[in-house]
């Protein structure tokens, strides 16, 4: 998977997660009203769903979506 697929697929589950019909790869999670267990569950549906790993650090240290996906890795 390139960079680009791994942002759509971060800002598709993101979407879906949230319930939030528009995202940008510059929107900030945590402006955007998204709580702590919110972005759990965001983590959580990357790696059922699609095999990505998002570390929770990265989550609350990012300061954007774009940010994000730079460092989701693939499982092992």
């Amino acid at each position: 998977m390139d960079d680009d697929e791994v942002l759509n697929t971060l800002l598709t589950t993101a979407r879906s997660v949230f319930d939030i019909g528009s995202l940008t790869p510059e929107d900030d999670l945590f402006a955007l009203g998204v709580t702590s267990v919110d972005a759990v569950r965001l983590v959580s549906a990357l790696e059922a769903d699609h095999g990505l790993i998002l570390d929770m650090e990265v989550v609350f240290e990012s300061g954007n979506f774009a940010e994000m996906a730079g460092k989701i890795v693939p499982a092992a």
